[in-house]
């Protein structure tokens, strides 16, 4: 295991993938930091389950150790925070993750939602062309309907449930490996609103109260 004193002297500059525009797209540029992952899918969900230790994580990310950890542990500025107004005019803090920790997130997410079976009656953040207006469907020809803002929705779910998402039923992980996906999935403590990983953990989150 890397000690994270081990890194510190290490250059956040050079672990930044590079976003190079090319006519109507773009590509990702960094030799050390691929933005997907390159192993086959069903192999590495396969291999999501049961990681033990923090380079089992790195291992599966196709990242060094030393660069995973330099990122959580490190890495000065992690998040971009700005508000959006809600419709009820009151406002919502997003926080944005900056562009190594969202591509390290988007390949947890998928790993993640391989493993969820999602509910009959739930449309928000699972894709399958669900979504707002497949929930809206459900409720036509109803006499009332009852819409709800949660307050804090991600936010409730703090860095020690996330922990034990991936220590518990299906991922079965060690603590070093469950601890450094948890660090990579929350924020200040709890899942943040912006990240990818959140929506799937989220789910799991509500899951373990049951």
């Amino acid at each position: 295991m890397v000690k994270i004193l081990d890194i510190l002297s290490f250059s956040s500059a050079s672990f930044e993938p590079v976003k190079i525009s090319s006519e109507n797209t773009y590509v990702w540029k960094n030799p050390k930091l691929h933005p997907q992952l390159t192993r086959n899918e069903e192999l590495a969900k396969e291999k999501f389950i049961g990681l033990q230790t923090d380079n089992d994580v790195a291992n599966l990310l196709e990242i060094p150790v030393g660069q995973l950890l330099h990122i959580l542990y490190s890495q000065d500025k992690k998040y971009n925070t700005f508000t959006i107004k809600k419709r009820s005019g009151k406002s919502r803090i997003i926080e944005s993750p900056q562009q190594s920790i969202k591509i390290l997130q988007n390949k947890v997410r998928s790993l993640i939602e391989a493993h969820y079976r999602v509910k009959k009656n739930v449309h928000g953040f699972v894709g399958n062309g669900k979504g707002i207006i497949s929930n809206a469907e459900q409720h036509k020809k109803k006499k009332y309907v009852l819409n709800l803002d949660l307050q804090d929705f991600f936010h409730s779910v703090n860095f020690g449930r996330v922990q034990g998402i991936f220590r518990n039923i299906p991922f079965n992980m060690g603590v070093p490996a469950a601890t450094v996906l948890a660090q990579l999935c929350t924020h200040n403590g709890r899942l943040p609103q912006g990240a990818s990983t959140s929506p799937a953990s989220f789910q799991f989150g509500i899951n373990d109260l049951r």
